[in-house]
């Protein structure tokens, strides 16, 4: 099928995958040219012709891959097939070498990219229907995923180049990007798989711009002693003032920033900007009131949904300073101004002024002064590429970098604008070291998903009114108010229900009880899980208790038995101690009778009789106390009840 009479759905899906297989050339190691070489060598394998001009290969790879790659670039890739042996070139014309091309390599890991994207496709598919979003076919599906990437996703280029790669208008409805936030949200939490698939076209994403660059060596060269200065919603954003999805993204960029050459600082006048806007914060917590009255940002959502106190804030300015240091950003003042170097300051100042503001913001008078700071830097250096240039200022604010843009070319100034996007930097860092960090494309998606949720300024006007009707009425309080602001900046509910702006009082009503239900539901979840918690402890107690009264039972138990133990060994050395004695003291008595009585008394038979008698009585009761051993048993049973005693007052 010729590519012209594809579906753009199809040509979308077609250029997907071409992304995804540039992730796969670079990952094997080709550089960002070579990495364009597979799909060269392709095409000019399946040109039915082996005479070709290069336009014929433009063309194929239009028609097979949707790229479009410029004419410089793809002279450089059959100039480099000219080397290697593969073409021979003559009078502009090229000619195949025979046996050089066979069936390409590439075809193969096209066929597995394509699978991949199929199990993508037909889980958005079946995701997005049951959000009431129809899509046809998996080239939908795809079609859909590349126009989110190409809106969402800041390109590369930081002049006005023309050229494309891939020829899509990117349109996405409200409703579309919401669709494939909450679909990339559940691929992230429940598919690994999925998730190094999208990874992997966003990289190709990031890749195929570098083609785009006019001076392509950029895409290698480090940064020549670059100086970032951050703008004030970045310097919020990694001190973790934002949540965690953008701290993450934005303490990558800056550890990206330093791999490649650049040093991170922030101007003075922004830290007192940033100040102010604390300040602001620490005031406005203070009251029901002043709190639903902050604008729906990332910031006031981390501060409301974590339960932030003035005291909170008033911490965080203390303490902003050494966290700046802690991140390697330095603090530098605006240098003396010079009028020679900057121009038309009013006309910049008016462009930025939104059209509902009467008096001059402080906002606005940073942003002139940052970009004068700026043009100061650089002294009149009108480089073309990040890699030369000084001074570049980054914001995350999309408007603002389009304003200054257009403010720099109708002053008639050249090179790099002095505002650049701060995805831009991170882009253009990513591209000299993908390998740095691995997860940073990845990471900084999962940011963007976080702001894409964001409710809009009209909708969230919407839901603050109505919740001042409720409270008004007696539905709900004051303190309910803010719960009902947190769950909802949480649960983002007000993204679903607003669709492309047309959100009115009954959505708005839908949504309040939603979260009211859902507050119910959570209060009844953390009721029966204190119950169950209690129950579990209550049963742990218990057991113990068992546990000890068992123990001590048999601590009971086993003294009865000792103290048993100790009186049977009492008995018996009773026994054996009395016979002893008893043995000594009849020897003692019968020698003394035998011989000692006779020779004290006149010889006699009478005397004799009463002599043995004396001799058989005390023989008698010495075999009384062996058999009983009454003192001595009483002796040691005296012993052993005081050495009992002794032993539970121990034990006590």
């Amino acid at each position: 099928m010729n590519g012209s009479t594809r579906r753009p759905a199809e040509k979308a899906a077609q250029g997907l995958a071409t992304l995804a297989l540039l992730k796969v050339n670079f990952d094997h190691g080709r550089d960002h040219i070579e990495m364009f070489s597979p799909f060269v060598r392709d095409c000019i394998a399946s040109l039915t012709a082996d005479a070709f001009g290069s336009e014929d290969v433009q063309q194929c790879l239009r028609d097979q891959y949707e790229l479009n790659l410029p004419e410089s670039i793809l002279s450089t890739l059959l100039s480099r097939e000219a080397r290697r042996g593969s073409l021979r070139r003559e009078a502009g014309r090229y000619f195949r070498v025979p046996g050089k091309y066979g069936a390409p390599s590439i075809r193969d890991e096209r066929t597995k990219v394509e699978r991949e994207h199929a199990h993508v496709a037909t889980t958005l598919r079946h995701f997005a229907a049951a959000r009431g979003l129809e899509l046809a076919s998996d080239e939908d599906a795809l079609a859909l995923l590349l126009r989110f990437f190409e809106q969402f996703h800041v390109p590369l280029l930081v002049d006005d180049s023309p050229s494309q790669l891939f020829r899509f208008k990117a349109v996405v409805s409200r409703s579309e990007a919401v669709t494939v936030v909450r679909f990339l949200e559940h691929v992230f939490a429940s598919d690994q798989e999925g998730t190094r698939h999208l990874a992997r076209m966003l990289e190709g994403f990031v890749l195929q711009n570098a083609l785009l660059l006019r001076d392509l060596s950029v895409a290698t060269r480090r940064f020549n002693r670059l100086s970032v200065y951050l703008d004030t919603g970045f310097v919020l954003r990694a001190l973790g003032l934002a949540g965690a999805a953008h701290a993450t993204a934005t303490r990558e960029t800056i550890d990206l920033l330093r791999a490649t050459g650049a040093e991170c600082a922030v101007f003075e006048k922004t830290l007192e900007e940033i100040e102010r806007i604390l300040r602001l914060y620490e005031r406005k917590l203070r009251t029901t009131e002043g709190t639903l009255s902050l604008r729906p940002t990332d910031v006031t959502r981390h501060f409301i949904t974590n339960h932030y106190t003035p005291s909170d804030v008033a911490t965080a300015i203390a303490l902003l300073r050494t966290h700046l240091a802690a991140l390697g950003i330095s603090v530098w003042q605006f240098p003396a101004r010079q009028a020679s170097l900057t121009s038309n300051e009013a006309s910049l100042t008016e462009r930025l002024k939104r059209p509902e503001e009467l008096d001059l913001e402080p906002r606005v008078t940073h942003d002139v002064d940052c970009v004068a700071a700026i043009l100061t830097l650089r002294r009149g250096g009108r480089d073309t590429s990040l890699d030369t240039v000084r001074a570049v200022f980054a914001t995350t604010s999309g408007s603002v970098v389009r304003t200054v843009r257009e403010w720099y070319k109708e002053t008639r100034e050249v090179g790099v604008p002095p505002v650049v996007h701060v995805w831009t930097l991170s882009n253009a860092a990513w591209l000299k070291k993908p390998t740095a960090i691995s997860d940073k494309k990845l990471n900084e998606l999962v940011a963007l998903c976080s702001a894409a949720l964001r409710p809009t300024p009209e909708a969230w006007r919407a839901f603050i009114r109505e919740l001042r009707r409720l409270e008004t009425s007696g539905t709900i309080t004051s303190s309910e108010q803010v719960s009902l602001a947190a769950r909802e900046l949480v649960a983002c509910r007000l993204a679903d229900a607003d669709h492309d702006g047309d959100i009115d009082s009954k959505t708005i009503a839908e949504v309040v009880e939603r979260a009211r239900e859902e507050g119910a539901e959570r209060t009844r979840t953390a009721v029966e899980a204190v119950r169950v918690e209690a129950d579990t402890r209550l049963s742990t107690v218990t057991a113990a208790l068992a546990a000890a009264e068992a123990a001590v039972t048999a601590g009971a138990e086993h003294g009865r038995q000792r103290d048993l133990r100790i009186r049977l060994l009492a008995d018996r050395i009773g026994h054996v101690v009395s016979w002893l004695c008893t043995s000594v003291v009849s020897v003692i008595v019968a020698l003394g009778v035998a011989f000692g009585l006779p020779s004290m008394l006149p010889a006699g038979p009478v005397l004799n009789a009463i002599g043995w008698c004396c001799l058989a009585l005390v023989s008698l009761l010495n075999v009384l106390n062996l058999v009983h051993g009454t003192t001595v048993r009483a002796a040691f049973l005296t012993l052993e009840r005081r050495i009992s005693a002794a032993i539970r007052g121990q034990l006590m």
